[in-house]
């Protein structure tokens, strides 16, 4: 997959979702950084979606993936932040 192998290539780290056997059946991508993504692939081929803010299609194949942001944060062994 383009995708992946460019958000690999540029140091985004990112999860590929859904698990599957084959793992490049997968369009979904979650990431800690939309926008670096988004610019990371969209200089590599891929174009926007304008009825999708988180759809990019690439040009060539036409596969489409979706870009998720993760939000969440998690502390772990610090329990100053878990009791906040």
């Amino acid at each position: 997959m383009h995708a992946e192998a460019a958000l690999y290539r540029a140091g985004i780290p990112n999860l590929l979702l859904p698990f599957q056997k084959d793992r490049f059946a997968g369009s979904t991508f979650f990431l800690k950084d939309i926008e670096q993504a988004r610019t990371c692939l969209l200089e590599v081929g891929f174009r926007e979606v304008s009825r999708c803010a988180t759809a990019l299609i690439h040009a060539a194949t036409r596969q489409a993936i979706h870009l998720y942001e993760d939000r969440t944060q998690l502390y772990l062994g610090d329990e100053e932040k878990l009791s906040r």
